[in-house]
This record gives structure tokens, C-alpha cells and sequence, in this order.
């Protein structure tokens, strides 16, 4: 049903079947989701004899006999026309470019500031040097892509590499107890603050690269440990843990070529100064670890909510301990949306409130995106010399066509209500005795509802629950809380 709603969001037509003959799988158009293993798949590859699916981002293949066992026959099949495509598009995609834009700005002064440094410090007159500090950014880059498979974070690019050693999950090892020391900080956070501090030492206090090189030694026995256990203790690789015990060679060769391999001279203030680079490296990263942890379980969170809130049978449950209020077509004629619709918004609206603004764009959405609901508004200004706002809407509703009372209102509750005579002069329309008691009626509601607020929202009688928007609605069609 989520993914049913999520591609009628997007203008897809979709509809879900149950085949009585699953031999008849070859007649569906590719690809579609198919119920199998009690879990959602994607069918991408019908054949005589096997059938290809992605299940949890893996691409399986499988004779079609065994598939039959697992799928229970029930397909969602989707097809887009020239219709289709993401909602407020344009938008997002300013958006992207905006970001794009920001992260660029960041990255060419993160560039530039690189390229100084390097000439100030005389690096690129050592081509063995900046091969040193070009493979530290690898090695800072591959662990910082195993921080975030470690955190289960933004795993794309990491997925990419380790796809290229088939058959093989970096997951399991790197959610193993050996991915972390004594369980306290994980083996990639220590590679991270490694490398980040070898260009932070190189950059700032070059005279310390043979420090750096005493120290890359150091670390040297650690790759053979970390392929000896993925080899025999672990029996699977990690494609990125590999890469990071190449480059610590890389480093160590390329340090012994440029003389750098030599016992410095023992300076306690240069040890101080590279300890602390170190020490606070790490420290940070263990710091800011939390943030991108938190970010992962707010989203997670936020699914969660979604998805409690788009259950039906819990939300009329809540519906149900709202107060309930009288209200039929004859307290307002304002109807938006689908007429022979078993839901009904009802919407207690000022004229010239920010938050009834806010509403008014959350319902245009709402009845853009489904269309099985039907909203009622009901004007009150709270203010006896504002009523001819109230009033000049209502007459917009009751003598303008459809299609012109979408603009009218859209455009008084954007810019509009800001200067109301202007307004009103450029979309002049006449106040009868027919639109005056139409607006009675409304004020008659609202006192007998003693309402003392704007906006008031009713799905169908009931008190929308606090914890929900208008904009959640979009979840249901059918709703009559007294027999469910």
C-alpha cells in the first residue's frame, strides 16, 4: 500500500494482482514487485528457466521453479505515462543545485587553502612528498567511507567497491567485535584520525615527516593482523579494510624512497605536538560520531512515525477519543475537491492568518496528491471589520468558476490578504444577499461550536489529533470511525 500511494504520489498508474497461475509471471511487464520470502522484491529478469530479483539492494538470481516456492503470487505493477514524474520538481531541483553549489563553494576553498599551504610549506618542489600527502587523502577518504558503513550511513559509494569482489558483505565484518579496540573506538575511526593527521603534520610542520614515516612503521604489523583474521578467523574480505593496508605500504615505501626511514633526533616538544594532532584527530571524531548517529536515528525515527500515522486502523483509533461537532453542508456551501468523497475536512479559516496561509498550501497538496477527499471551509475573521474578507471569498466561491477560484484563492492567501482593497479591486466580484447568508451560516456554526480559534480542523465531525497534519491525510480514502 506504501509504495501503491508512494507511485500515485509520483502520477504512476499502479495496481496489485494475485495470480492463480504463477506460470503466468512471463505475462507481467518487467519489472514489478512481486510478494516472495515475506518480503518485497523487484523482478527485473524473466527467462525460460530463471528469474533475477533485488532484495536489500542484492541483485539474486534463481531457477523460476524455486522462486515459485517462495512468491506467493502476488504482484505490484506499475507503469508511468507522460504524466509521471517527481512533485514539485523544479523546486527540488533548485534545491539540489543550490546544495551543489554551497558544497562546491566549500570544496574550492578547501582547495585553494591546499594549494597555499603546499607552496608556502615548498611541497611541490618534493614529488615524493606530495604522492605521501595525495595517498594519506585516500587513506582518509576509504576510511571515512567505512565511519559511515560502520554507522550504516550513506553506503553507496562504499556498496560500489566492495561490489567488486563478488559475493562479498564489508557488514558483517565490520559489524563484528573486531571492527572496534577493547569495544571502545572502531578501527576505522583510528585510520581516519591516522591519515588526517599525517596531512594536517605534513601541511603545518613538515619538519616532522620523519616522525611520520617512524610512525607509519608502527603501524605496519596491524595490516598483517587485519588480513590474517579476515583470511582465517573472519573468512571473508573487506574490500575497503584491503585498500587502507595497501596504501599503509604505499606510505612506508614511498617514505623509505625519500629517505624519510631514519630515527629522528629525540625532541620532546615535536612528540608533544604530534600527540596531540593525534590524540585531538581522534577525539573529534569520536565527537562528531554521535551527530551522524543521532541524523540516522531521527530519520529512522521519522520513518517509523510515518508509518504509525499512515496505519488506518490506529489513526481512527485517535480519531475516535476526539470530540466530535455537528457539521453538514448546510453550515457551509465552500467545498473543494472530490464531492462524493467518504472524507470531509472540515476547516474553520481566517481570512488574514498566517497559519490558515499555511493550511491553505497543505490542502492544495493534499487534494493535488489524493483524490478520494473532499475539504469544507468555513470563514471566520474574528474581527467584525475584516468580515468583508470573509465575505468577498465566499462570493469568489458562489460566482467564479473552479478553475479561477484555485487562483483567487491561492493568490489572496500568498499575497492577497496583505492589501485587501487593492485585491479586491483587481478581482472584483459582487456580495448579494446570497453571499451574506451564506456567511451567517458560518458565523452560526462557529458560535454554536464555540470555536475561539483559527485554523480548526474536523475529519468528518472529529477533532483532528494534534500529533497529525493536513498534509498526513493523504494516507486515507475511507474513514468511518463509528463502525470501524
Amino acid at each position: 500500500m506504501g509504495l501503491s500511494d508512494l507511485l500515485t504520489v509520483y502520477g504512476v498508474d499502479n495496481n496489485a494482482f494475485i495470480l492463480d497461475n504463477k506460470e503466468d509471471i512471463s505475462k507481467i511487464p518487467l519489472p514489478f514487485i512481486a510478494y516472495a520470502g515475506g518480503d518485497l522484491v523487484t523482478v527485473d529478469i524473466i527467462n525460460k528457466e530463471q528469474i533475477g530479483y533485488l532484495w536489500n539492494g542484492k541483485h539474486i538470481t534463481v531457477a523460476m521453479s524455486d522462486f515459485f516456492k517462495i512468491w506467493s503470487g502476488i504482484v505490484l505493477v506499475a507503469l508511468p505515462n507522460l504524466m509521471s514524474g517527481e512533485p514539485d520538481y523544479q523546486q527540488h531541483k533548485k534545491e539540489e543545485n543550490l546544495r551543489i553549489i554551497q558544497n562546491g563553494i566549500i570544496g574550492g576553498i578547501v582547495i585553494t587553502i591546499f594549494i597555499i599551504t603546499c607552496f608556502f610549506t615548498g611541497l611541490y618542489h618534493e614529488p615524493r612528498l606530495l604522492g605521501l600527502l595525495f595517498f594519506n587523502i585516500i587513506g582518509t577518504y576509504i576510511s571515512y567511507l567505512l565511519i559511515l558503513k560502520y554507522l550504516q550511513i550513506g553506503r553507496i559509494y562504499s556498496d560500489k567497491i566492495c561490489s567488486f569482489f563478488k559475493q562479498t558483505d564489508c557488514n558483517n565484518l565490520l559489524e563484528s567485535d573486531a571492527a572496534s579496540l577493547f569495544g571502545i573506538v572502531s578501527w576505522s575511526e583510528i585510520g581516519f584520525s591516522y591519515f588526517i593527521s599525517n596531512i594536517i603534520i605534513m601541511l603545518l610542520f613538515p619538519n616532522l615527516n620523519n616522525w611520520l614515516a617512524i610512525i607509519n612503521i608502527c603501524a605496519l604489523p596491524y595490516s598483517f593482523w587485519s588480513i590474517w583474521y579476515q583470511k582465517y578467523k573472519f573468512k571473508q574480505w573487506c574490500p575497503l579494510c584491503l585498500i587502507v593496508q595497501i596504501i599503509l605500504w604505499i606510505l612506508f615505501f614511498v617514505n623509505l624512497s625519500s629517505g624519510l626511514v631514519r630515527i629522528p633526533d629525540w625532541d620532546f616538544f615535536s612528540l608533544f605536538v604530534i600527540g596531540c594532532i593525534y590524540f585531538l584527530s581522534l577525539l573529534s571524531i569520536s565527537k562528531l560520531k554521535p551527530l551522524f548517529v543521532y541524523k540516522k536515528r531521527i530519520t529512522d525515527l521519522m520513518q517509523q512515525i510515518n508509518s504509525l500515522k499512515a496505519n488506518k486502523k490506529i489513526f481512527t483509533l485517535l480519531l475516535e477519543n476526539q470530540p466530535k461537532y455537528n457539521v453538514s453542508y448546510n453550515d457551509s456551501q465552500i467545498l473543494l475537491g472530490n464531492s462524493n468523497a467518504n472524507v470531509c475536512i472540515t476547516i474553520l479559516t481566517n481570512p488574514h492568518c498566517n497559519p490558515c496561509a499555511k493550511i491553505h498550501k497543505e490542502v492544495n497538496k493534499l487534494l493535488k496528491h489524493n483524490k478520494h477527499i473532499q475539504v469544507q471551509y468555513i470563514f471566520s475573521s474574528f474581527s467584525p471589520e475584516l468580515d468583508v474578507s470573509a465575505l468577498y471569498l465566499i462570493a469568489v466561491y458562489l460566482r467564479k468558476n473552479k478553475k479561477e477560484c484555485e487562483r483567487i484563492y491561492n493568490e489572496w492567501f500568498s499575497v492577497g490578504k496583505f492589501n485587501k482593497e487593492v485585491f479586491f479591486k483587481k478581482n472584483f466580484v459582487d456580495i448579494d444577499d446570497i453571499v451574506i447568508n451564506e456567511f451567517n451560516r458560518h458565523k452560526m456554526w462557529k458560535q454554536m461550536m464555540r470555536f475561539h480559534a483559527t485554523p480548526t480542523i474536523l475529519i468528518n465531525g472529529y477533532k483532528l489529533p494534534s500529533n497529525y497534519h493536513v498534509e498526513d491525510l493523504r494516507y486515507f480514502t475511507n474513514l468511518d470511525p463509528e463502525s470501524e
